[in-house]
């Protein structure tokens, strides 16, 4: 696996591991797992909050309907009072 500067990676990444390996050699295996690591748990948060969006759509889409289908109800309710 090739390895990119450091610079193209977020640096918050690197707040605890930078401290790590600025004390230690810096050996090319445990950069590469920090950058796997790293991809792995945006990748994973990225599908999270599309999993999450999709059900706090779908959950705000049957509050609508359902706020909907309660205001309509009413109207009828109504008219049929009237009548």
């Amino acid at each position: 696996m090739k390895i990119r500067p450091l610079r193209q990676y977020d640096a918050r990444a690197f707040s605890f591991w930078g401290c790590f390996l600025s004390l230690h050699i810096r050996p090319t295996f445990l950069i590469d797992a920090i950058m796997l690591f790293e991809r792995a748990r945006e990748r994973f948060l990225s599908l999270s909050q599309r999993v999450f969006r999709v059900i706090n759509s779908a959950i705000f889409y049957f509050v609508l309907t359902e706020n909907k289908l309660r205001a309509q109800g009413i109207v009828r309710e109504r008219r049929m009072e009237g009548r």
